[in-house]
């Protein structure tokens, strides 16, 4: 059986060009629709609201920080730290691209937002391990082995296949051998469940909230009142409005009009338009946010900024952040 639940990046296309069935562009190509609506749900979408840009980092940030410390026994019996390629997993020296701490918060990126953070094992001639770049997860398709396999018995170490897209889009398959996975939480023992699957729909939902508020500030109303005359004019009235705004803005706008009176030589009906944060529930989809962001993370609301809520000061916040 084979699993595709990573979608490759659009930045890679298939040889020649190729649109797979279940790209969204091919989609909405023709005619049809998503269940994420006409918000695309990636790590960059996710990543561009500030509830979960905040999270993440909060949690890749703090574990990135932490050692990742080797023991072994030694001659009595007690632990004893030693080296491991988990000091400098992607070496510079040795033609890696990310220090330690880069390479531990990218791993917990991964592993959140996909469900799994893949590593290839860079060895020497003599099979000694130098190396652990990532690779992102979206290259990599996992395969449980073939019935063939099984009756032949060559199965892949660990029990699984790791079919990765190359640079060149050519296709290679690895076993535990050669990829070292970290999975999340799985329900199937094979694929690991990051938040770009099992939030999708609220992510959807909290960009889809995001991209309303957006279209509302830049194309909703303008203009604070609609004025009409109440005066029957006898002659075209497009000659009256330039003299019209002209002595309203003279006679009620700006900062030393506060608190005056107008005075006006027309009969005019000031009818006000306007729509509130609190009509269009800006606020609240806001908070709301927060709250369905923390409880898919795990991070403390007062940490994502909301504390208007917050009933537990001092120790109280101080054992939730020793908790998380």
């Amino acid at each position: 059986m084979q699993w595709s639940i990573f979608r490759k990046r659009e930045v890679q296309p298939p040889p020649g060009n190729l649109l797979s069935i279940a790209n969204p562009e091919l989609v909405a190509l023709f005619g049809g629709y998503s269940l994420d609506g006409d918000v695309t749900v990636s790590e960059l979408s996710t990543l561009g609201n500030s509830a979960f840009y905040r999270a993440i980092m909060l949690i890749s940030g703090t574990l990135g920080q932490l050692k990742l410390n080797t023991f072994t026994d030694d001659k009595d019996g007690q632990p004893k730290k030693v080296g491991s390629i988990f000091d400098d997993p992607d070496s510079i020296n040795l033609g890696g691209r990310q220090t330690p701490f880069e390479w531990k918060q990218t791993l917990f990126i991964h592993r959140i937002l996909y469900g799994s953070a893949f590593c290839q094992k860079i060895k020497t001639s003599a099979g000694a391990l130098v190396r652990l770049p990532l690779i992102h997860p979206s290259n990599v398709q996992i395969e449980e082995p073939t019935p063939q396999e099984y009756k032949d018995g060559k199965l892949p170490l660990g029990g699984k296949w790791f079919k990765v897209t190359m640079q060149d889009n050519s296709q290679k398959k690895f076993d535990a051998n050669d990829i070292f996975e970290i999975p999340n939480i799985t329900i199937d023992g094979v694929c690991g469940i990051g938040l770009l699957t099992i939030a999708r729909q609220s992510i959807s939902t909290t960009l889809s909230g995001d991209r309303a508020s957006n279209r509302a500030m830049n194309t909703g109303l303008s203009v604070s009142a609609l004025i009409t005359p109440e005066d029957d004019l006898t002659h075209d009235i497009t000659d009256d409005i330039p003299e019209i705004r002209r002595q309203l803005d003279r006679e009620l706008t700006g900062p030393n009009k506060a608190g005056g009176f107008g005075l006006l030589n027309r009969r005019l009906k000031v009818q006000p338009l306007s729509i509130t944060p609190k009509d269009a529930q800006f606020m609240e989809r806001q908070q709301f946010q927060i709250e369905e962001v923390s409880r898919f993370t795990g991070v403390p609301p007062h940490l994502l900024m909301q504390t208007d809520k917050q009933t537990s000061w001092g120790t109280g916040v101080e054992e939730q952040n020793r908790g998380m």
